[in-house]
């Protein structure tokens, strides 16, 4: 028999954080009205989704080149990481210009005649 009920540590632990982090959410979208819009920013929140598809491709290569060149130990940790962050995300950039963006507009204007006669 399956037993399905909340126990009072799952509930605690809802309300320790699930509660806060709304809130935190809900406090940084009503604000997004009041705030200047930065397009450094705005393109790496547009590209995220490339950057998603793309870092699982360049991150173990990075690694792989890093060691068998011996740079991981030039490098130390830190730069190891900000140079990886730097590569994964102009590599996610790239592809959200150069591949998303085109086909996407290219799939909006072959739909954009089909999407009026469909609602009308």
């Amino acid at each position: 028999m399956i037993k399905v009920a909340t126990s009072s540590l799952e509930l605690k632990r809802s309300i320790e954080w699930g509660f806060p982090a709304f809130i935190l959410v809900w406090a940084a979208i009503s604000l997004e009205s009041s705030t200047r819009e930065y397009k450094l920013l705005s393109l790496l929140g547009d590209s995220s989704y490339s950057l998603y598809l793309v870092h699982t491709i360049l991150a173990p290569l990075y690694v792989f080149y890093m060691v068998k060149f011996g740079l991981h130990s030039m490098l130390g940790p830190i730069g190891y990481l900000l140079l990886l962050l730097v590569i994964c995300h102009a590599a996610g950039v790239g592809l959200h210009l150069y591949v998303e963006k085109p086909i996407n507009s290219t799939i909006r204007k072959y739909t954009k005649g089909r999407r009026t006669l469909a609602t009308a």
